[in-house]
C-alpha cells in the first residue's frame, strides 16, 4: 500500500486489499461487582488467565494461575476472587483497506461482523482444543451482529471490541444442568458474511481457542448436586402403581457430606434422613442413592399427601475453601397404603370349591371383604364402604405386603354358614395399618363381583365294561358289570341299576346309596361294579338294563338332597346276557392217532356261570331244531349223555369213548351234539306290576343254542414196527451166524385181536397143511396199542418139526376188537429167509508127527440145533461135486474114515483123527480132503460110514459142508523140531481174506534153505506159485518176521480168483547137505 507523506491514500492511487477481521485474543476475566458473571463486556474486572503474571510465578501449583471457579453459588460483592463463576471474553479486531475506490464512494464501505459464537469443551488427556470431534462442546454461546468494521485507509487493524459470556460451571449432565469438576477450554468463531454493491460478496471465518501455549484451562472445583430424582416403587404385576419406599437417587461432583430432610406441605421436616453422612462424588462413577419408606422420625408411616424432600452438601475443595451446594429440592407423592392387581375367581364346581380374590397390597396391613348380595351398590370412595344391602359375608385377614399375594377365601357361605344359591355377588375390599394420626386406610375401596356357580355337578358319559368270554365266538354282556364316569367336582353319588321297559322303570339294585365319590381337575376315574344280582341276591334275567347315576355337591345333597333340581342324572342302557356258553367245538376219535386207552372223542365247550349242563349224544343225521330251546329231538336217536354240574368261564372237554350208553361200540360216523345248560340258582325275571316286581324261575337256559357234530373215526386197526429177527450165535473161531429161535415184534395202533403166521408159497413139509400155512405163531391174541409185541418163533412148523431153509412169507393180521366186523382186517407181510440147521464155526488142525507120538487132527464146530454129524475124510485128489457126490466114489474105496458124533447145540465140539484109516493103519502124508455130513435126524446118517441114508442130500441139514471139499493134512515124515518150529512160525493174515489183499508170513526161519508158496483151490488145482529162493535163518533178529510175501488175490495169469476155500502150502527145505522138510498148509477162505 502507498502511503502520502502525511500517512493517507492517495485518491489517483491504486491500491490493493481485502476485509478482515479475527479474533485477538481469549482470556479469562472476574469482576468482584460482578458476582453472577452477567458483564458482556471486558476489562472491568481481573484478568485471571495469564500464566506468566500469576503471583511472579511463585506459586507451586500452577492451577492457582488459571482461571477458577470455587464455588457452587454466586458469591456476595464482598467477595475476594476465585468465585462462582468466570466471564469468558475475546477481543475483535478487522482491517477495511480495499482498493480501487469507488468514486461514487468517496469516503468509503464498511462491512459488518456478523456473530461471535463460544464452545465450551471438557479440557482432557484426549482433547485437542481446535477439533470438536476430540473435545466436543458442552456448552454453547452466540453473540450477533457485535459490531462493524469500517473503511480505513491505512493497515493498522482496528478494534472492534472486546465481548464476554459469563460460565458458572453448567452445562447438560444427565439432561439437567449440572457441574462436573475437572479443567475446560474453550473456542470461538468469528462469522462475517458480507453482501453488497461497494463490496460485493465475500464471507469468512476466524477461529480461536483457550487455553494457547501461555494459559491453563479452566480449573472447577465445587461441590454440586445434579441429576437428583425421586421414583416411587412400582407394586404389583399387571396393574402397577406407585409407592413406597422412594428411591432418592442423586450426583455430587465431588465427594462431601449430604444432608436429606423430608418436610410436609408446610415446610415442617418429619423426618431427618441423613446428616452429614459421606457420599461419593462424580470422580467415583457412581451415583448416590438413598430409599425413605414414607415413616417420621419416630417410625410412624404417614398419611397419604404431597411431601418435600431437601438434599443439601457442602465440602472442602482443594484449596481448603468449603463450599455449600445449592439444595436439591424434589417434590413427591406418597400414598402408603394401596391395593392392585386384583383377580377373582369364581366358585366353579368343576374348578374349586371355593371363590378367591386375590390382590397384592402395598403394605402389610389388615384387609376387610365384605361380600354383599347380587345387585348391591357400593360408593367407591367413602371408606369403609356404603352399601345398599348389608353384606352377607365379612371376612376380616391380616395379609402381608408386596411381594407376597395376598387373597381371601370364601366358601360360599354367609356369616351364619348357611350355603348360599349361586350369583354374582358384589364384593368391596379395603385395608388399614397403623400410621398417621392413628390409622390409614386405603383411600378408596375396590369393588368387584364374584360368582357362585356351582351348577350342578358336571359328569361324564357313563361307560360301560362287561366280562368278555372265549374266542369262538367271543361272548360278552357277563358280569361283573364295571361303569366309569367322572365328576368335575368332589359329590356324593347315588348309582342305581333300573329294568329299561318305558313305564316299567324299576330298581333292580341299588349299587351307591348316597355316597362321596372324587373328582376335579385330576379327572379321577370313578369305577361302580356289579355283580348281576337284584338288591335280594337273585341273578338277573337276560335282557337290556339302565345304570343310572346322580351326582349331588356335598353341600346341597346334605342340605336338599331329595330336590331334583339340585342333581346332576347319567343314563346308560347296557345289556345284560350271563348265562351263556361259547368255545364250543369237538375233537374226533381217530385211533390213527391216539392208542386205545386215549381213544375218546372229545366235546369242548366254556360256561360263563357255574350251571347244569347237558350234552346229549345222537346218531348221524338227527336234525336239531333250533326254533325251540331246549330243542325237541327225536330221542330214540339219542346214544349218550353227559351231565353235571360245571364251575363258569372253564374250559371242559367232556370225553366220549365211542359207545352207545358205554356198552355197544358205535360204528363210525358224523353224531350230532346238544348243549343246554340251566343256572344253578333262581333268577329274578322283571314282570310284575308291584313290589316285588320280579319272580323267581328255574327254567332259564343258557341263551346260546349251541349244538354241533362230532367225528367217530376208527378206521382199520393199523399195524407197525414189523420186524423179524433172528438169534444169534458166535463161534469160538469168530464166525457169528443167525439161528433159532427167531423174534417177531410188531405193535397195533388200537387194541385188537391179532393171528400171526408163517407161510410158504410152495411146501411147508410132507404133513397136511392148509393154505400154506407152515406154521401159525399166534391165533386172536389180543393186544394193546402204544406197546412193542414180542413173539418167538422156535423155527418149527405146526407138527413140531424144524422147516427147511429158505424163504417164507411171515403174515400179521389185526381185527377190530371186541366187534371185528366193525372194519376190515388189516394184513402186513413180510418175507423172511431162515436156515436153521447150521453147522459153523469149522476148523480143522492138520496130523503131524513129533519125536514123542503123533498129533491128531482136530476138527472143531458148533452147531445151531441138535444134530448127528459125520466127518467123512477122503483120500487125497478126491473131489465132491455141487451135489456132495464123492469122486471117485466110496464104492471105490475113495473113503478113508468117518468121525461119528450125536452133538447138542450151541456148544463147541472138537473130534479128533490120528491119522489111520478104517483099519487103524497110518495113512501116507498128503493132502487128504473131508466133507461135513449132518441130519437132524440120527437114523439117517450111517454111524459107520457117516452117509446119507440112500445117498439122498435133501436129508443132509446144512448142505453147505457137505457139497464142498475141505483139506486136512497129515505130515508125519518131517523132523519134530524143524516141522514144529514152523506150524507154529508160518501165518497167513487175515483169514478169512476180505481185503484186497493178505500175506504169508515165516516169523522165524527153521533153517536156512529154499522156500516156496503154492496155493490150490478146493478142488486140488495150482492156483499160484511164489519161490522166495535160499533164505539165510536168522537174518533179521530185531524184525518180528524173517519173510513176508502179499498175495492179491490173483492166479498165475493175473486175474482174481473166485470166492471160496483155497489151500496155501509152505514148504522148506535144506539144499547144502542137510535133510531137513517142512510144509505148513494153510486154509485161506475167500468170502
Amino acid at each position: 500500500m502507498v502511503l502520502s507523506a502525511a500517512g493517507v491514500l492517495l485518491p489517483a492511487e491504486v491500491y490493493a486489499g481485502s476485509p478482515q477481521a479475527w479474533v485477538d485474543a481469549l482470556f479469562l476475566e472476574y469482576a468482584q461487582a460482578d458476582n453472577m458473571c452477567t458483564g458482556t463486556t471486558g476489562g472491568v474486572g481481573t484478568n485471571v488467565s495469564a500464566l506468566t503474571s500469576c503471583n511472579g510465578g511463585a506459586y507451586t501449583d500452577m492451577r492457582q494461575c488459571a482461571g477458577r471457579i470455587h464455588y457452587d453459588k454466586p458469591q456476595s460483592y464482598s467477595g475476594a476472587y476465585p468465585g462462582g463463576c468466570l466471564k469468558l471474553c475475546a477481543t475483535v479486531k478487522c482491517l477495511n483497506n480495499y482498493i480501487p475506490l469507488p468514486e461514487d464512494y468517496p469516503a468509503g464501505a464498511s462491512f459488518e461482523i456478523n456473530s461471535l459464537t463460544y464452545q465450551v469443551f471438557a479440557y482432557d488427556s484426549d482433547a485437542v482444543p481446535w477439533n470438536d470431534t476430540t473435545a466436543p462442546a458442552i456448552q454453547i454461546a452466540e453473540k450477533d451482529n457485535i459490531g462493524v468494521c469500517p473503511h480505513q485507509n491505512d493497515s493498522t487493524p482496528q478494534t472492534v471490541g472486546t465481548f464476554c459470556i459469563g460460565w458458572n460451571g453448567f452445562y447438560n449432565v444427565d439432561s439437567e444442568f449440572g457441574k462436573l469438576n475437572g479443567q475446560y477450554g474453550f473456542r470461538t468463531q468469528l462469522h462475517v458474511a458480507q453482501a453488497s454493491a461497494e463490496l460485493g460478496s465475500f464471507e469468512f471465518t476466524d477461529n480461536e481457542y483457550y487455553p494457547n501455549i501461555y494459559q491453563h484451562p479452566i480449573v472447577v472445583d465445587v461441590v454440586n448436586l445434579h441429576s437428583s430424582s425421586a421414583t416411587p416403587t412400582l407394586v404389583g404385576s399387571s396393574s402397577q402403581v406407585a409407592s413406597l419406599p422412594y428411591k432418592l437417587r442423586y450426583r455430587i461432583s465431588k465427594d462431601a457430606l449430604v444432608s436429606i430432610a423430608i418436610k410436609n406441605t408446610g415446610g415442617t421436616t418429619i423426618r431427618q434422613l441423613l446428616t452429614n453422612a459421606a457420599r461419593v462424588g462424580d470422580a467415583s462413577g457412581m451415583s448416590n442413592t438413598d430409599t425413605w419408606d414414607g415413616r417420621n422420625d419416630d417410625g410412624t408411616m404417614q398419611a397419604a399427601g404431597n411431601y418435600v424432600v431437601q438434599i443439601d452438601a457442602h465440602g472442602e475443595n482443594d484449596w481448603g475453601l468449603d463450599d455449600v451446594a445449592a439444595p436439591a429440592i424434589l417434590e413427591i407423592s406418597a400414598d402408603p397404603l394401596q391395593m392392585t392387581d386384583f383377580a377373582v375367581s369364581s366358585l366353579q364346581g368343576g374348578t374349586t370349591e371355593v371363590a378367591t380374590i386375590s390382590y397384592v397390597l402395598t403394605q402389610a396391613a389388615t384387609v376387610y371383604t365384605m361380600i354383599y348380595p347380587p345387585g348391591t351398590t357400593i360408593t367407591t370412595d367413602t371408606v369403609p364402604p356404603t352399601a345398599s344391602n348389608s353384606p352377607v359375608r365379612t371376612i376380616v385377614q391380616a395379609q402381608s405386603g408386596w411381594p407376597t399375594i395376598g387373597a381371601t377365601y370364601w366358601d360360599g357361605r354367609d356369616n351364619n354358614s348357611v350355603v348360599l344359591e349361586d350369583g354374582d355377588y358384589v364384593y368391596a375390599i379395603y385395608a388399614q395399618m397403623p400410621g398417621g394420626s392413628g390409622t390409614i386406610r386405603t383411600r378408596k375401596n375396590y369393588i368387584g363381583t364374584v360368582a357362585l356357580a356351582r351348577g350342578l355337578v358336571g359328569t361324564s358319559q357313563l361307560s360301560v365294561g362287561m366280562g368278555v368270554l372265549g374266542s369262538s365266538p367271543a361272548i360278552t354282556a357277563l358280569r361283573p358289570y364295571s361303569f366309569s364316569y367322572q365328576l368335575a367336582r368332589d359329590a356324593y353319588v347315588e348309582f342305581n341299576i333300573l329294568t329299561s321297559t318305558s313305564g316299567f322303570q324299576k330298581v333292580v339294585r341299588h349299587l351307591v346309596r348316597g355316597e362321596p365319590r372324587s373328582g376335579g381337575a385330576t379327572q379321577f376315574v370313578n369305577r361302580e361294579y356289579w355283580d348281576g344280582n337284584n338288591d335280594d341276591g337273585y341273578p338277573v334275567a337276560p335282557g337290556t338294563y339302565q345304570a343310572e347315576m346322580k351326582a349331588w355337591d356335598p353341600l346341597f345333597y346334605l342340605k336338599d338332597g331329595s330336590n331334583s333340581s339340585k342333581f346332576s342324572r347319567v343314563t346308560t342302557t347296557f345289556p345284560v346276557d350271563m348265562f351263556r356258553m361259547t368255545n364250543v367245538d369237538s375233537s374226533p376219535l381217530r385211533y390213527d392217532t391216539t392208542d386205545q386207552q386215549t381213544a375218546y372223542a372229545y366235546i369242548l365247550y366254556t360256561p360263563s356261570e357255574t350251571m347244569y349242563d347237558t350234552i346229549k349224544i345222537y346218531r348221524p343225521g338227527t336234525v336239531v331244531n333250533v326254533n325251540t330251546w331246549p330243542p325237541v329231538m327225536d330221542e330214540t336217536a339219542l346214544v349218550h349223555t353227559i351231565q353235571g354240574v360245571k364251575a363258569g368261564k372253564t374250559t371242559y372237554a367232556e370225553p366220549w369213548n365211542g359207545y352207545e350208553n358205554d356198552t355197544t361200540v358205535l360204528p363210525d360216523g358224523l353224531y350230532v351234539f346238544t348243549i343246554t345248560a340251566k343256572p344253578t340258582a333262581q333268577v329274578a325275571i322283571y314282570d310284575r306290576a308291584t313290589s316285588p316286581y320280579y319272580t323267581l324261575s328255574s327254567n332259564v337256559y343258557a341263551s346260546d343254542r349251541s349244538y354241533g357234530y362230532v367225528e367217530i373215526t376208527r378206521g382199520p386197526v393199523y399195524i407197525s414196527n414189523l420186524e423179524f429177527n433172528p438169534s444169534s450165535a458166535t463161534a469160538v473161531s469168530g464166525e457169528t451166524v443167525e439161528i433159532p429161535p427167531y423174534e417177531v415184534s410188531f405193535a397195533v395202533t388200537r387194541i385188537s385181536s391179532v393171528t400171526i403166521t408163517i407161510q410158504s408159497s410152495q411146501w411147508c413139509g410132507s404133513y397136511p397143511y392148509q393154505n400154506n400155512i407152515c406154521r401159525t405163531l399166534v391165533a386172536g391174541r389180543i393186544y394193546d396199542s402204544g406197546e412193542t409185541n414180542i413173539e418167538s418163533w422156535d423155527g418149527k412148523d405146526d407138527f413140531g418139526n424144524y422147516l427147511y431153509a429158505g424163504a417164507y412169507t411171515l403174515v400179521v393180521n389185526a381185527y377190530d376188537y371186541p366187534d371185528p366186523t366193525l372194519q376190515v382186517a388189516s394184513t402186513l407181510q413180510m418175507a423172511v429167509d431162515i436156515m436153521p440147521f447150521q453147522v459153523f464155526g469149522m476148523t480143522v488142525a492138520d496130523v503131524y508127527a513129533t519125536t514123542e507120538a503123533v498129533i491128531p487132527a482136530q476138527f472143531q464146530y458148533q452147531l445151531s440145533v441138535p444134530m448127528k454129524v459125520a466127518i467123512q475124510i477122503f483120500k487125497p485128489g478126491t473131489i465132491i461135486d455141487v451135489n456132495g457126490n464123492p469122486n471117485p466114489p466110496i464104492s471105490s474105496g475113495s473113503l478113508v474114515k468117518a468121525l461119528i458124533s450125536i452133538d447138542p447145540a450151541g456148544i463147541p465140539i472138537t473130534l479128533g483123527w490120528d491119522g489111520t484109516d478104517q483099519s487103524g493103519a497110518m495113512v501116507p502124508d498128503g493132502h487128504y480132503v473131508f466133507r461135513v455130513v449132518n441130519s437132524t435126524d440120527s437114523k439117517l446118517v450111517d454111524s459107520i460110514t457117516g452117509e446119507i441114508a440112500n445117498g439122498n442130500k435133501n436129508y443132509v441139514a446144512d448142505y453147505r459142508l457137505y457139497s464142498v471139499g475141505n483139506v486136512v493134512t497129515v505130515t508125519l515124515g518131517t523132523p519134530a523140531n524143524s516141522q514144529g518150529a514152523f506150524e507154529e512160525t508160518a501165518s497167513f493174515y487175515p483169514n478169512p481174506l476180505r481185503a484186497a489183499s493178505g500175506k504169508f508170513r515165516i516169523t522165524r526161519l527153521p533153517f536156512s534153505g529154499n522156500y516156496s508158496v503154492k496155493i490150490f483151490n478146493l478142488a486140488g488145482d495150482l492156483v499160484r506159485t511164489q519161490d522166495f529162493g535160499y533164505l539165510e535163518s536168522g537174518t533179521n533178529p530185531s524184525a518180528y518176521f524173517d519173510y513176508e510175501w502179499e498175495w492179491d488175490k490173483t492166479n498165475e495169469a493175473g486175474r482174481r480168483v473166485a470166492r471160496g476155500l483155497y489151500f496155501g502150502l509152505l514148504e522148506g527145505y535144506n539144499v547144502r547137505g542137510g535133510a531137513n522138510r517142512v510144509q505148513k498148509v494153510i486154509k485161506i477162505l475167500i468170502p
